[in-house]
């Protein structure tokens, strides 16, 4: 007795259940992703390597017709965030001393050895 493959119709209810699916899980829509933060007041290189070195990456909140915010987050948690695969294509609430932040990531630098997250500016919706 030979294989039995399904019918079309069968097939068809198939993709149209995936498609239910993938929509209903987000993956079509962007997500919105929360990523703690607390202000930072000293600026510069070397207040960015004792951050660093603290486990913590420098960020900058910017536009939207208001003042710079420098701030740090943990180092895990935005790796963590990174490694969803839709960090760049999701909206980013930046919580800064209980103040929420509806940001979109615009750039992360990365060290050119070990692929750490050095730097990231987040850019006001």
């Amino acid at each position: 007795m030979g294989r039995r493959f399904p019918s079309w119709s069968s097939l068809e209810a198939w993709r149209v259940y995936l498609e239910f699916q993938m929509f209903s899980k987000g993956k079509f829509m962007s997500n919105v992703l929360t990523l703690p933060a607390e202000t930072r007041t000293k600026t510069g290189k070397g207040a960015s390597r004792v951050l660093r070195r603290e486990g913590r990456v420098p960020v900058v909140v910017y536009g939207g017709n208001a003042e710079p915010i420098s701030a740090h987050v943990e180092a895990k948690e935005l790796v963590r965030l990174l490694a969803t695969g839709t960090f760049f294509d999701s909206e980013i609430d930046v919580v800064i001393d209980g103040q929420t932040i509806k940001t979109a990531p615009k750039d992360v630098a990365f060290h050119p050895v070990n692929d750490r997250p050095l730097h990231a500016d987040f850019l006001r919706v």
